[in-house]
């Protein structure tokens, strides 16, 4: 064996002698040399005991390799303040024992590092100035042991790095500041536990980056200040577990896929900072995967949430921007779900869509009872497979998107939600709470309307689906439904918005049921003055009629068309009662202190020539006086007079 000082600064070559001196006693630790006199040699500090090395004052030295913490038992330390160190070869701080490098200057280099090598070694770096350069194979950090990289300042290289390496082992890296590059990948839990946290400073990725790389792996990053650049794809959940937590500070990648493979969990939290995807973003690639935005932004080309068959995505925005500039597809072959609430603001350059392929499931959930959030998509549409919207919102909200293909809508939520779009989807609309308004200009497409609680105001277009109005529900709007409408007991037919006219196909009252009708103004025009259905069908009326009279008395024989028949059917049976008195055809009943008759047979023409008999429309006749006799005689002479004329005809 053979030591060599080197043409060393007095200072150095005394410390290294001392650090001899110490192998014939280990509990001081050693610096020692081995192999020939040329630089193939090995730097031991802690053998099997202590030791230390300082290197500053502009000193150098130059070795094959590097152990700091050589056996179980050893302790070694090296402070690197100026000058410069380098290895070869390979560097282990913490091979067996424990080891620790500081760098607050000058310069240290080598092949490869590994920090916290074996099981039961404890390695630490800590870089605050000064260079250190990993120039080819792994950094790594916890290779089978417990190892730690904190940088508060200067510059940390290296070609790919393993943080958390092994099974077993743990890795830590904590960047507040300075600035750290790897040239390849970086791996943060690798088959091990790792971990990295940037609150300040830079750090740079030119190749992949996985957190929670194999099965088994734990994989953590917080990000709470500073930048931190990878300029490939990004893997939170390669076949591990791996979590991403950005809370300021800023984040970017080519692309990202959050449970990436099977059986891979990927977890996502934003809660301020931003997150730039130059590429696409997956959630649930080909695992499970969850995006949480509480805050902060979002962005990304085209984003996928539920990628693949067996897949599990979820994203919740309840604050915050999540800014798709292509297509956001929500359960592509797998299982996707979009909850949007609250503050959030969720934007779909192209198409949105749900439930892509056949047997996956796409769920667009607006609000859990309290804000829907902010939705920017031109177009929603279902797919394949088993797409839904949910309404869950106790406000005012306004859904602007044109919803095609096959999906259904729920209205589960207390609020008041508008439709302003030109919606065709194929499948069925269902609410049961609050009020579901198709905005005048909006349409819906063929799939059937089921209102089993809350108001479906309708002052857009519905297609040949039907309406069907269940107990407590109400019918409203201006608008046309081409299919049928059947209320049922408990329901309410109510036209208009105060007053105003509704079309349908088939109209059924059921017995309990109620139309509801409003009379106000001068109560002759329909629509403006008073409350009209318009029906293009069939009627049965089996119901209730409540009238409310609002600053309006009527005139003597002032004739009000409930409903306009369009069709020659005669309507079948009458209203139970009105306001609580019994009602079938031409009986008289008492409103707001006049008489009035009703006709199961008027006839509705839309002005002056309309009749209250002799067709097959609804009228309310407001007896003139002196009372019922004169009515009967009005009654039997315009029969008369329209007997004549249609035996002349």
């Amino acid at each position: 064996m053979k030591t060599h000082f080197f043409n060393l600064p007095l200072r150095f070559a005394t410390a290294l002698c001392l650090l001899l001196l110490a192998v014939t006693h280990p509990t001081f630790g050693a610096v020692t040399f081995t192999g020939d006199t040329s630089n193939s040699t090995t730097v031991i500090v802690g053998n099997t005991g202590q030791g230390s090395l300082l290197i500053d004052g502009g000193s150098s030295l130059s070795n094959t390799s590097g152990i700091v913490g050589l056996n179980s038992s050893s302790n070694g330390t090296v402070n690197v303040s100026s000058g410069s160190w380098t290895n070869n070869g390979d560097l282990t701080i913490g091979n067996y024992g424990n080891g620790s490098l500081t760098i607050t200057g000058g310069n240290v280099s080598n092949y490869f590092c590994n920090v916290g090598n074996s099981t039961g070694s404890i390695g630490a770096v800590n870089v605050s100035g000064g260079t250190w350069t990993n120039s080819s194979s792994p950094l790594t950090i916890g290779n089978a042991g417990t190892g730690s990289l904190t940088i508060t300042g200067g510059n940390v290289s290296n070609y790919f790095c393993n943080v958390g390496n092994s099974t077993g082992s743990n890795g830590t890296v904590n960047v507040s500041g300075g600035t750290w590059t790897s040239s390849f990948a970086l791996t943060i839990g690798n088959a091990g536990t790792g971990s990295l946290t940037i609150s300040g400073g830079n750090v740079s990725n030119n190749n992949f980056v996985y957190v929670g790389n194999s099965t088994g792996s734990n994989g953590t990053v917080n990000v709470s200040g500073g930048n931190w650049t990878n300029s490939s794809s990004l893997r939170i959940g390669l076949s591990g577990t791996g979590s991403l937590t950005i809370s300021n500070g800023t984040v970017s990648s080519r692309d990202t896929s959050v449970g990436s493979n099977s059986a891979s969990n990927g977890t996502v939290n934003v809660s301020g900072g931003s997150w730039t995807n130059s590429d696409y973003l997956r959630v649930g690639s080909s695992g499970t995967g969850s995006l949480t935005i509480t805050n902060g932004t979002v962005s990304n080309k085209d984003g996928t949430v539920g990628r693949v068959a067996g897949s599990n995505g979820t994203v919740n925005v309840s604050g915050g921007t999540w800014t798709n500039s292509g297509n956001l597809t929500i359960g592509s072959a797998g299982n996707g779900t979009l909850n949007l609430t609250d503050n959030g603001t969720v934007t779909a350059g192209g198409l949105l869509t749900l439930a892509s392929d056949a047997g996956s499931t796409g769920t667009l959930n607006l609000g859990n009872g309290t804000a829907a959030g902010t939705l920017s998509a031109a177009r929603i549409t279902g797919g394949n497979g088993a797409a839904l919207v949910n309404i869950n919102q106790s406000g005012s909200y306004t859904l602007g998107s044109n919803m095609t293909g096959s999906l259904s809508l729920n209205h589960i939520g207390t609020g008041n939600t508008s439709l302003t779009g030109t919606n065709t989807y194929a499948g069925n609309t269902t609410i049961s709470a609050g009020t579901l308004i198709l905005a005048s200009g909006g349409s819906l497409g063929n799939g059937a309307v089921a209102v089993n609680g809350g108001q479906f105001t309708v002052n857009g277009a519905v297609g040949n689906g039907g309406v069907a109005v269940g107990n407590g529900a109400t019918l409203a709007g201006n608008g046309t439904i081409s299919g049928a409408v059947s209320i049922a007991s408990g329901g309410t037919l109510a036209p208009g918005n105060s007053p105003g006219i509704i079309t349908t196909g088939n109209l059924s009252l059921a017995a309990g049921s109620l139309l509801s009708a409003e009379i106000t103004g001068s109560g002759t025009v329909a629509g403006t003055d008073y409350d009209q259905v318009n029906v293009t069908g069939t009627i049965s009326l089996l119901g209730n009629l409540t009238l409310t009279l609002t600053s309006y008395t009527p005139a003597d024989g002032q004739l009000i068309f409930l409903i306009n028949n369009d069709l020659t059917d005669a309507i079948t049976s009458g209203f139970a009662n009105v306001n609580g008195g019994s009602l079938s055809n031409n009986t008289e009943f008492n409103l707001a202190g006049e008489r009035w008759f009703i006709s199961y047979e008027a006839n509705y023409n839309g002005g002056t020539g309309s009749t209250f008999t002799g067709g097959n429309d609804v009228a309310l006749y407001a007896v003139p006086e002196p009372g019922t006799w004169a009515f009967l005689a009005f009654t039997l002479t315009t029969a008369i007079v329209l007997r004549r004329r249609r035996a002349h005809s």
